[in-house]
């Protein structure tokens, strides 16, 4: 048969095999047809379409070999084309380029399908060989959906290693092409991986826009497995919060949905999430229960990723439990399967896990060796809370062993990560408007350029009718001028004419002026006389507390922050609240604030800092009725609460939003608050009726330091736009050490205006300090 026969007959069985495949597959093709129709194909062509059609449907386990086969059929039909392509200079027909190209596709996607099993056998590198074949055959046949597809399970393999930068990247690019294409499916998956990579590195703000981002794109299209997803991040972001309850409530959501699709791996990580939160709240049968129930799910389908972790998280609930042989025996399995699947950041949380059981176990040289290629491995990465983890671990080991030195460097180290964890989670109360902010930005954006298109297609409309209208313009003009100039002419007379009566109403006016601006600040200062009169006296607090300084400075005449006491049997309630506003809309805050504490401490007799503000809450949403959940909702308060019990020597601290700090010794320690207001609706926009909040206990000692302050002074800037901050905060609450009241607060004085000078001071400032 002739060079041109052959193709010829090629291209013909080629669009045979076509007509026959649309005819015989309709929606509902059944792999038993497709298996049936392959065993009776005759041509290479129509077997390479069936294979690629039956690796898409098949179940586990025959898939893969299916994909195989294609594989090979596939670069075998390609090579003795491209063979018969180069016997012919002139054979220029353009089905065969289709021909390659459909080879092309079919080879590209068997090399991902093959990368994707490698991947899941945790045999990275294989993976990525095979990946990286794929994709440069999708680039070659411009195959956009194929890029994306395969760049995500780069993404994933980068990511699993601990090369974040590198899985960003691809990530990024595979977001942005199915993006430019329009689909929103792969978009929420690739917003919902980002989201998770941000999540991981504690930038919360930026995990929960890509988060809701995910949800909100899931929701419009109908992905349960997206939405499932989505609320599964959420409820991860509520646990890093400490939220427990929020974060179930999320977990089990996400579940419902899992179990509602059949999504095995989404099923086996919700029961590893919920498994978490039990071991958290010590119900250890149940996070045992729930570990076994994903253990069983995730070795079904060869998830090793998985089964990692949850060896990890059985031996956490072990080592809760004091049994740690046992722990040590799951954490170690747990580091060979993250070894094996090249899995940096989870070889780093299983090192450090080991050595802290061998720490418990005093076995010194194993732990060091453990915890020293854990902190050497997450510095490699970059996460600062496994940072904080190996170094605490190293610091007690050291402390141990007698190397102090050591012990004292790791133990900064460890304070330096938990600082910055907790600066990141400071954040946290701003998220929701940060959200706000970028979506009203975006939605003006969007409506400028349409109005600026909406312009350029008047204007050219415009610009045709006014060609048209042009000698009618001419002729009216000079007759337009003349009624113009006549009108001008009467216009000036009438104003000349009625000059003198605007003169004398103007005078008027001005003095109504004047007489009401003094009406409004007479009331403003009488209203800081009733303000003053609801704060505590220096002098009263100062029979308990002789060693007081409070430095009150509101930025108007009144102020949104107040200060509140109470004595009771051997009990000293003390607060420091920053109430929405400042001003009269601020310093109306402060009377109902006030008010709610004398109802809750007072009336209601609770002595404990969580169920004061839990209290506080309540009453601040019912009596501004945050039921409604409106733009009004919001109002309410930051507070530090402190109840001293004297007869123990005991400081019982909660607070919302504001954290406080004590002072031992030359060192400060952070008196942390919950992350939630008093009043408002949740981080997410909820109504919430009730708000709960922790306490904290710390044994006070001689010369201990009670630090109390609002967050006016760490935000007042300087003349070159400086924040004043927390750490030059920290170095002046250091400084306060005398015993006489007025240095303490001249040394304040004199630091504030030291930095503000000539700017405006931006809030009110309150800063309370107790020596013992």
């Amino acid at each position: 048969m002739s060079l041109q026969k052959k193709i010829l007959y090629i291209l013909i069985i080629y669009n045979l095999q076509s007509l026959i495949f649309n005819y015989c597959f309709g929606q509902d093709r059944t792999i038993d047809s497709l298996k049936l129709t392959l065993k009776t194909a005759k041509h290479d062509t129509t077997r390479c379409v069936i294979l690629a059609q039956l690796a898409e449907v098949a179940p586990d386990g025959e898939w893969e070999k299916f994909n195989e086969q294609l594989k090979n059929l596939a670069e075998t039909n390609l090579k003795n084309l491209s063979n018969l392509q180069r016997q012919s200079v002139e054979f220029k027909n353009s089905n065969s380029s289709f021909l390659t190209k459909k080879f092309k596709k079919h080879l590209a996607n068997s090399l991902n399908n093959i990368g994707t099993i490698f991947d899941t056998q945790g045999d990275n590198a294989k993976a990525l060989e095979y990946y990286d074949k794929s994709l440069k055959l999708q680039q070659e046949i411009g195959d956009k959906l194929g890029v994306a597809s395969t760049l995500n399970n780069i993404g994933f393999i980068y990511n699993s290693q601990g090369n974040i930068s590198k899985a960003l990247e691809y990530w990024n690019n595979g977001l942005k092409i199915h993006e430019e294409m329009g689909d929103k499916s792969g978009s929420a998956y690739l917003l919902q991986n980002i989201g998770a990579i941000y999540n991981s590195q504690g930038n919360i703000p930026k995990a929960l826009e890509y988060s809701a981002k995910c949800l909100k794109i899931s929701e419009e299209i109908g992905d349960k497995k997206g939405i499932a997803t989505s609320l599964n991040n959420i409820a991860s972001i509520y646990k890093t919060q400490g939220d427990d309850t929020k974060a179930m409530e999320y977990h089990v959501k996400s579940l419902k949905i899992y179990e509602e699709i059949g999504d095995k791996h989404g099923i086996a990580t919700s029961f590893i999430n919920i498994g978490d939160i039990y071991k958290s709240k010590h119900n250890i049968p149940k996070a045992l229960e729930y570990d076994t129930k994903s253990l069983k799910i995730l070795e079904e389908i060869n998830d090793k990723y998985g089964i990692a972790s949850v060896y990890n998280n059985m031996g956490n609930v072990y080592a809760s439990q004091g049994d740690i042989s046992k722990a040590i025996q799951f954490h170690t399995k747990s580091l060979k399967l993250h070894e094996e699947i090249e899995n940096k950041k989870g070889v780093a949380t299983s090192l450090t896990n080991i050595a802290g059981m061998y720490l418990m176990q005093k076995n010194y040289n194993n732990a060091l060796e453990n915890c020293s290629k854990s902190l050497k491995i997450s510095k490699e990465l970059g996460f600062p809370e496994n940072i904080k983890n190996a170094a605490h671990i190293l610091s007690k080991i050291y402390n141990a062993t007698g190397d102090y030195k050591n012990a004292l460097d790791n133990y900064q180290l460890f304070i330096k990560m938990r600082d910055s964890i907790s600066n990141i989670e400071t954040k946290k109360a701003s998220i929701k408007n940060q959200l706000k902010y970028e979506y009203d930005k975006k939605a003006l954006a969007d409506s400028i350029q349409l109005a600026d298109t909406q312009k350029l297609n008047k204007a050219q409309v415009a610009e045709g009718d006014a060609k048209l209208k042009q000698q009618k313009t001419q002729r009216l003009a000079l007759i337009g001028g003349l009624f113009l100039l006549l009108g001008f002419s009467i216009f000036i007379f009438n104003r000349f004419k009625n000059s003198q009566k605007q003169k004398l109403l103007i005078e008027q006016q001005k003095k109504l002026v004047d007489e009401s601006q003094k009406k409004i600040v007479d009331s403003i200062n009488y209203a800081q006389k009733i303000q003053h009169s609801i704060l505590p006296s220096t002098n009263e607090i100062s029979l308990l507390f002789p060693n007081l300084c409070i430095f009150f400075k509101p930025k108007d005449i009144v102020s949104g922050d107040f200060y509140w006491f109470h004595h009771h049997g051997n009990l000293s309630f003390i607060a420091v609240a920053d109430c929405t506003g400042h001003g009269v809309p601020g310093a109306f805050m402060t009377m109902i604030a006030s008010s709610a504490l004398n109802e809750v401490v007072i009336e209601q007799k609770n002595t404990e800092p969580d169920k004061v503000l839990s209290g506080l809450h309540n009453f601040i949403f019912k009596s501004l009725q945050q039921n409604n959940g409106d733009e009004y909702s919001q109002d309410g308060m930051d507070i530090s609460l402190v109840v001293i019990d004297h007869s123990n020597k005991l400081l019982h601290f909660a607070g919302a939003h504001n954290h406080g700090f004590l002072i031992d010794n030359g060192e400060i320690r952070t008196l942390k608050a919950t992350q939630k207001s008093i009043g408002g609706l949740s981080i997410l926009g909820d109504i919430e009726p009730q708000r709960n909040f922790k306490t904290e206990s710390y044994q006070l000692n001689k010369n201990s330091v009670l630090v109390l302050a609002t967050d006016g002074i760490y935000d007042q800037l300087n003349p070159h736009d400086e924040k004043f901050g927390i750490k030059r905060f920290k170095d002046l609450i250091l400084k306060l050490n005398s015993d006489n009241y007025p240095d303490n607060q001249a040394e304040i004085e004199l630091t504030y205006n030291n930095w503000k000078q000539e700017t405006q001071q931006l809030d009110d400032v309150l800063l309370l300090t107790i020596k013992f």
